[in-house]
């Protein structure tokens, strides 16, 4: 990408103004995934319940429970049961890489004993969309679990239409124990752009015709902290845009050095100028003294980010 930047529009002004820049990997577009539920409902608001059939499987109660102060969904019975809700979500097109993760907790009734007896719990994902929990195209990752001990379920698939079915699954062969769902997350991303693991998203972007010490100083920064050094400020954004938040939830950040040496066509670098082109990217100012002194740096940056 070039090191002029594109010209600066004020958001404020009128007319269309620029499309706002899409961040992948971008939230799910699935209703109530904290399973948040009021206390006179049976189903968290926006899934549907779904129940097995077969094995012998009876009914199952679906019911709010209480976890650290709020109402969250429960799943119980005095018998065999294979059930939970599902909803479906819509991704922009096939091939879509749609990741699902979920806490479970298992209560037992009767609290002597430590792992649940014949039960696993779970998420699925449908990638064509369907509403069947007992289809063969659901894909579903099941784990057994120790009770009152929280294990976080994650589920990974790549989307073969514009919709997909998320499955929330408790499956129980003896009695005892209740599960609750809660603290759901989504996220879709285009396979090859999301970062494998989650990690600080700091761009140090340095000034047009940068100075060669300017660029060992950088270098001596990014050599402490894996940040990443470069002269672009579109490469800054679109870093940021691309790898999205941090598990923290901060919004990636760009440390600029020297932002007057830049032209933005509305004076010099700046916050507005990111929250016009590239949304969701946080703006730091420094100045290239700041950058001569390493760990002063790096502590500054550490502070603001």
């Amino acid at each position: 990408m070039n090191d002029d930047v594109k010209q600066y529009i004020d958001p404020g002004q009128e007319g269309p103004g620029p499309e706002p820049v899409q961040r992948i990997p971008y939230l799910l577009a699935a209703e109530n995934l904290e399973m948040a539920m009021g206390g006179d409902e049976s189903v968290a608001p926006g899934w549907a319940n779904w129940v097995a059939e077969g094995n012998d499987f009876g009914e199952v109660a679906f019911v709010p429970v209480e976890v650290d102060g709020a109402l969250r969904q429960g799943f119980f019975s005095h018998g065999r049961y294979d059930a939970g809700v599902w909803q479906t979500a819509r991704v922009e097109a096939p091939g879509m890489l749609v990741n699902v993760a979920m806490d479970f907790l298992v209560i037992p009734d009767d609290g002597e004993q430590e792992r649940p007896r014949s039960l696993v719990v779970g998420l699925g994902l449908d990638p064509f969309g369907g509403t069947d929990g007992q289809s063969q195209s659901v894909q579903w990752a099941l784990t057994d679990v120790l009770y009152n001990v929280p294990v976080r379920a994650s589920i990974t698939a790549v989307a073969q239409s514009e919709v997909v079915t998320i499955f929330v699954r408790s499956t129980a062969f003896e009695p005892g124990s209740t599960t609750v769902v809660s603290n759901g997350t989504g996220s879709v991303c285009v396979a090859g752009l999301c970062a494998r693991e989650d990690y600080d998203r700091i761009y140090i972007l340095l000034p047009p015709n940068a100075a060669p010490n300017l660029w060992q100083q950088a270098a001596n920064v990014a050599a402490n902290t894996r940040w990443t050094i470069g002269g672009s400020a579109d490469d800054a954004g679109l870093g940021s845009r691309l790898l999205g938040q941090t598990v923290a939830h901060k919004r990636p950040l760009v440390v600029c050095v020297e932002p007057n040496a830049w032209n933005s066509g509305n004076g010099p670098l700046s916050q507005a100028w990111y929250d016009t082109h590239y949304p969701l990217t946080r703006f730091l100012s420094v100045s290239s003294a700041q950058l001569a002194n390493v760990q002063g740096f790096i502590q500054f940056v550490q502070a603001n980010f």
